[in-house]
């Protein structure tokens, strides 16, 4: 009878797919995943592709209901929380029409402040401008 040489391969199981995700989700670095695991980077990669793929979406999904449900349950905090990311949201995606899923360049926070400059001070309409943007350069 032949000897089997090395390590067995492994096999992912539910567990270690969540805590995958989970350490994925938190930003921690493959290497380390694949020392919790005992297992190599490439072993990683291939056997958890669509945990590293997804996790910090799936989790941040996740994260939201919870929010959604605190919200529902009338904690206080987790609605100004959930306000003030919906705000953050509106007004990124009114700006430019773009998800507001990465941060204003310097240019982009620029052009927003120039446009919205005098709203709710005594200047009031005397900066704004008939002008498009690509206009005022």
């Amino acid at each position: 009878m032949a000897e089997q040489k090395g390590r067995p391969a492994h096999r992912p199981t539910a567990k270690t797919r969540r805590t995958v995700s989970r350490m994925a989700a938190m930003g921690t670095a493959q290497k380390m995943i694949a020392l919790a695991l005992r297992i190599s980077v490439p072993t990683l990669a291939r056997a958890y592709r669509e945990e590293l793929a997804t996790a910090t979406a799936k989790r941040r999904a996740e994260a939201i209901d919870l929010l959604w449900a605190a919200m529902r349950r009338g904690n206080v905090s987790a609605i100004k929380r959930g306000l003030d990311a919906m705000d953050r949201a509106a007004a990124e995606s009114h700006f430019d029409g773009k998800s507001a899923s990465r941060p204003l360049g310097k240019k982009e926070r620029q052009e927003r402040e120039a446009l919205e400059a005098g709203r709710g001070t005594g200047w009031g309409d005397d900066l704004q401008t008939d002008l498009p943007p690509e206009k005022l350069n």
